[in-house]
């Protein structure tokens, strides 16, 4: 029998903490006692740029990207790269997705029409369940929008609980992100807390 993966995607645009955020996961599963395997696509993490970032969770060695159809959990910090790496879900496939839009520039250019936050929705839904909130607004109620990667990980850490306790996630993001901790930790506790 193979050994059981669990594929996590995280996608939104450069400078909002995504890859920080894999860092984290992968070294709550690796608290846990779990392997774990972190990856990134290179080149795109330039600020405004799009950005995907895998986490795989298992008890055995496995490669770090995540094969198309397999995502398991799909972080997503702007609604647009959901619907972008839409190509990773398969049916039954979790989404956190930020509801703040940071428009595209080919979008505010008109060559593009950014789909409205119902019509994301809908398309993620087809999928599985998705939870739908401001993580930004979140974050600038503790001052800056620099906190909505720990506000995404306190969501997850609500939907990964039965793989990896709350608190070992907590743990990891203090050892990840050791400055200004403890705004930090009351954006992750923020973000638990979304319902």
């Amino acid at each position: 029998m193979a050994a059981v993966v669990y594929n996590i995607v995280l996608t939104g645009v450069g400078g909002q903490g995504i890859l920080t955020a894999a860092k984290v996961l992968g070294k709550a599963a690796m608290m846990a006692g779990y392997y774990a395997a972190v990856g990134e696509i290179h080149g795109l993490a330039q600020r405004g740029g799009s950005v995907i970032g895998f986490v795989r969770i298992s008890e055995n060695p496995v490669a770090s990207t995540v094969p198309e159809g397999t995502a398991d959990l799909l972080l997503s910090f702007e609604p647009l790269e959901a619907i972008r790496y839409i190509n990773y879900a398969k049916k039954g496939t979790t989404f956190i997705v930020n509801e703040a839009k940071m428009v595209p520039v080919s979008a505010n250019l008109g060559s593009t029409v950014y789909p409205s936050l119902e019509e994301i929705r809908k398309n993620l839904e087809e999928f599985g369940p998705c939870h739908m909130f401001d993580a930004t607004a979140l974050a600038k109620s503790l001052g800056s929008t620099i906190y909505v990667n720990s506000v995404m990980l306190g969501k997850s850490a609500s939907v990964l609980s039965f793989l990896l306790p709350k608190e070992v996630i907590e743990k990891a993001l203090e050892e990840v992100l050791p400055r200004d901790l403890e705004n930090n930790l009351k954006a992750f506790d923020l973000g638990y807390q979304v319902s």
